[in-house]
């Protein structure tokens, strides 16, 4: 929980004051440690990066959630760290991204797809699940580029969405859709396990009642 002055005497679903529903710490310690540490990074050989939250669930959640959460690991130092974690991890030969953060996604897809990256064995298996892999930003132009994926032998791909940055219709949100966002509206979400968990989520402003305010 992060409180401030001006909320910490509200009470919400999620306790007293403001709480940030994707605090990048833990991410930041093993970043941190990868970047600077390069004789424990060459020992990674699986690499998985996925959100704390469980998984989107296929019926209710996956049809409406969309992937592009830009406020999520906004910060350009974790991007810095993390570009300097993986150049340190050069026996990396299975990357895993399940409903990953989209700006940590875009790198390290970027990262590890760069032909010039420092490796000692070629990223071999590649799964990518509920994330989007839209502005990824590598010398590539496509994952049909051969110098992308010179080395790859298993490529992964399902739940995801149909996104475009060309097209700003289909990431528009229409209604009763959400993205995940670090304060905003509270939602009640499938926990994978026959219960439900709260987590905050910028929500679709379409077809809304007249004088509905959302939170900033």
């Amino acid at each position: 929980m992060h409180l401030n002055e001006e909320t910490a005497c509200l009470y919400t679903d999620r306790g007293r004051g403001e709480s940030d529903e994707h605090d990048d710490t833990p991410i930041i310690h093993k970043l941190y440690i990868l970047a600077t540490k390069p004789e424990i990074a060459s020992k990674v050989q699986v690499l998985t990066h996925k959100c704390h939250l469980p998984s989107p669930n296929l019926f209710s959640e996956l049809p409406r959630i969309h992937f592009d959460a830009e406020n999520l690991s906004q910060d350009t130092r974790i991007h810095t760290l993390l570009w300097l974690a993986v150049r340190n991890l050069v026996n990396v030969h299975t990357l895993h991204i399940l409903y990953g953060h989209y700006n940590l996604t875009r790198i390290l897809l970027a990262a590890f797809l760069d032909p010039k990256r420092p490796r000692r064995m070629p990223l071999r298996k590649l799964w990518l699940e509920s994330c989007c892999l839209v502005g990824y930003g590598t010398n590539c132009t496509s994952f049909l580029d051969p110098d992308c994926l010179a080395g790859l032998e298993s490529l992964r791909i399902r739940r995801l969405r149909v996104e475009s940055t060309t097209n700003p219709e289909l990431s528009k949100l229409g209604p009763l859709e959400f993205r995940l966002a670090r304060g905003g509206r509270h939602l009640a979400m499938r926990n994978g396990f026959g219960s439900m968990t709260y987590t905050t989520v910028e929500l679709s402003t379409a077809f809304n009642r007249p004088g509905w305010k959302l939170p900033t």
